[in-house]
């Protein structure tokens, strides 16, 4: 009787053996996708917030003109960079700081068209000034570009991660063009795009995922007397 005991002792260990090295994995899988899914919200919620954090701030900054910084990589001479693209740039420069450096790929800012991407043809940008002037609206809904190649009044910054910076790459926008008169202020856009890394490497979290936002938002109106393009810096 005792050793039938001992040998259902030890066949009932054995049992519970096994379904702890069956369970084991699927558990620490578990465990592990929801610390990397945790830190790919956390950095989703940082890129959001980023892109608002940077369109509220430049939305008042319709007149103030061209970059005035003498820092060659921010404003290179012979390009056309308002300031608005790089206060933009730095709001989320800013708000990135909890996302690993490496990470963060590039920056758009832009005058968007009426779905909010930036503008493929000069002169529809704004839908309420086209429609005065009898030019069709830009049209142009996505998919969000890369570069700022073959769009009106958009400026690509690039992140450089030795400095932890955006720097200029490429494009243009000229700060005179900017309307803000009431009920025909341009639209400033602000696109982030950057590289979440997968922490585990376990499948199906195995690589990277682009994490990338746009936020859109109507500039602030200036008064009547300097509001026009032309009439402000």
């Amino acid at each position: 009787m005792h050793e039938l005991r001992r040998r259902r002792r030890r066949g009932e260990r054995g049992a519970v053996a096994l379904e702890a090295a069956l369970i084991f994995p699927v558990l620490m899988l578990l465990v592990f996708g929801m610390i990397d899914m945790s830190l790919m919200l956390r950095d989703y919620v940082t890129v959001t917030s980023s892109t608002r954090a940077a369109t509220r701030f430049v939305s008042a900054e319709a007149g103030v003109g061209p970059c005035t910084s003498t820092d060659t990589s921010v404003c290179p001479s012979g390009t056309t960079v308002p300031q608005v693209a790089q206060d933009a740039a730095d709001r989320v420069q800013g708000n990135l700081v909890t996302v690993p450096a490496s990470s963060v790929n590039y920056l758009l800012v832009y005058e968007a068209n009426q779905n909010g991407y930036p503008c493929a043809s000069a002169g529809g940008c704004n839908a309420a000034i086209a429609k005065q002037n009898s030019v069709s609206a830009d049209s142009f809904n996505g998919p969000m570009p890369s570069t700022c190649t073959g769009y009106d009044s958009c400026v690509k910054f690039k992140w450089n991660a030795t400095a932890k910076a955006f720097r200029y790459d490429s494009g243009s926008w000229n700060s005179t063009t900017i309307n803000a008169c009431v009920t025909k202020e341009d639209n400033v856009g602000v696109y982030v795009n950057l590289s979440h890394n997968w922490l585990t490497g376990l499948p199906p979290f195995t690589g990277s995922m682009t994490l990338a936002d746009r936020s859109v938002t109507r500039f602030e109106p200036l008064t009547n007397d300097i509001c026009a393009a032309g009439t402000h810096p």
